[in-house]
């Protein structure tokens, strides 16, 4: 048996009363989500911690068996994702241009939308940035899929990524000053070098403030009535560490299909194929064709949770176009299908990525059919299915009659899938 997962960010949501007090999911018109449905069971699949809001990326990560330790940070994948080639002396740090405005508080963020920037004005903003600074290397590139990262080198090592962001994140806030996290710091050696980079970091960042504020394009922007492109934020610095493949750790060959660089980037991190797309049509339609090709076929969408869409009419719209996607998938035989999805709102601000539960579909010819016929969020949550997220992949290789019986030991490791006979050392 062979698996595809779909990972679908923000189709669950609140209802609305424009939508008759429904749900977008709810309110959409989805056969094939509900084909799906009847054929399997569904339920719910807890993240990281309930309660706890988590980039859909780390959900993944933990779910794939990896321990929070191993998470480089948002920020190496998107370096990844940009063909950016990593470095041991490097840090990597996700960053964004915003406008500013100076008190005596320091410098508070008024907007965080540069998108009536040209590609030319942009280009001329990112070559004002000083690519040697304070004795480190610097170097700025924008990523397809949102803002820019940033990687800062130090060539004999002395930089340490166990440091503090400088985005507020949260409206109406200051820009935060970088300082060491001496609780994430193992040794006394660490904590001297967090603290060094957060202090060149913190110069830096004020330097390229200086740099932008005087630049032409932003005296301008004022003469406009425009606020200035003024400032450049951090969030989520990482560096590259080296762990088990996701072949290493279920024997699994998989193949990532994706619209959005950040997917691209997982995938070179865990070391699976991956395929980019134009949209969630040719990401299922790739999945069929190389059923014969891999064991685990993972296709992300990310198209609501780049529209950042905030019209629940237009989302029920666009549920309805994602679902006739998958009429393809529905009468697949002997392939295990599952869903995911996550509620997700805005992006920035007092709303982030939930904290709550993905709902879960699991769907194929061996899975205990329940009596649940629509695809809601109401309905996974009376669904049967409770699955933690450090269990999902165990469940899947018990669906596909790969899962190792507990307790055998072939080889010389502690495996949970059944190996190939060819991958096991020979007795002679």
């Amino acid at each position: 048996m062979k698996t595809i997962v779909l990972d679908f960010d923000g189709l669950l949501d609140d209802s609305y009363e424009i939508l008759d007090n429904k749900t977008p999911l709810e309110y959409a018109k989805t056969p094939n989500f509900d084909k799906l449905v009847q054929k399997g069971s569904c339920g719910l699949l807890s993240p990281y911690k309930k309660g706890v809001p988590t980039y859909s990326v780390m959900d993944l990560f933990l779910m794939l068996g990896y321990s929070r330790d191993e998470f480089p940070g948002i920020s190496v994948l998107r370096a990844l994702g940009e063909d950016l080639e990593l470095s041991d002396n490097a840090v990597y740090i996700e960053c964004t241009f915003v406008s500013t405005i100076e008190d005596n508080y320091g410098h508070r963020v008024v907007d965080r939308a540069s998108c009536d920037l040209t590609d030319k004005e942009l280009n001329q903003l990112m070559s004002l940035i000083p690519t040697n600074f304070e004795g480190y290397e610097f170097n700025l590139k924008t990523c397809a899929d949102y803002g820019c990262v940033l990687s800062m080198v130090d060539k004999n090592g002395w930089i340490s990524d166990k440091i503090s962001d400088s985005d507020p994140y949260y409206p109406g806030r200051h820009v935060n000053k970088i300082s060491p996290v001496y609780e994430l710091c193992d040794s006394p050696g660490e904590c001297k070098r967090a603290k060094s980079t957060a202090e060149a970091l913190n110069k830096f960042l004020l330097r390229c403030h200086k740099i932008l504020e005087n630049h032409e394009i932003n005296i301008k922007r004022k003469r406009k009535g425009k606020y200035p492109i003024n400032f450049l934020i951090t969030r989520f610095p990482g560096k590259n560490i080296d762990i088990s493949t996701f072949y290493e750790k279920y024997g699994l060959k998989a193949l990532s299909i994706s619209n959005c660089r950040l997917a691209k980037g997982f995938s070179r991190f865990v070391k699976v194929d991956y395929l980019l797309t134009k949209d969630l049509s040719e990401s299922v339609n790739s999945s069929i064709k190389y059923l014969d090709n891999y064991d685990l076929m993972y296709v992300k969408c990310c198209r609501i949770s780049e529209g950042q869409i905030k019209d629940p009419v237009e989302k029920a719209a666009v549920i309805e176009e994602m679902d006739a996607c998958l009429d393809k998938i529905t009468d697949l035989e002997d392939v295990l299908i599952v869903i995911t999805s996550k509620k997700l709102s805005k992006m920035m601000g007092a709303f982030v990525n939930s904290g709550n539960e993905y709902s879960l579909i699991v769907s194929g010819k061996n899975v205990r059919k329940d009596n649940i016929s629509e695809f809601t969020e109401k309905n996974c949550y009376i669904g049967p299915l409770r699955i933690e997220h450090n269990e999902i992949l165990n469940l899947i290789l018990n669906y596909m009659d790969k899962a190792l019986l507990y307790g055998l030991r072939p080889g010389g490791y502690l495996l949970d899938y059944i190996p190939n006979d060819e991958d096991i050392e020979h007795l002679k």
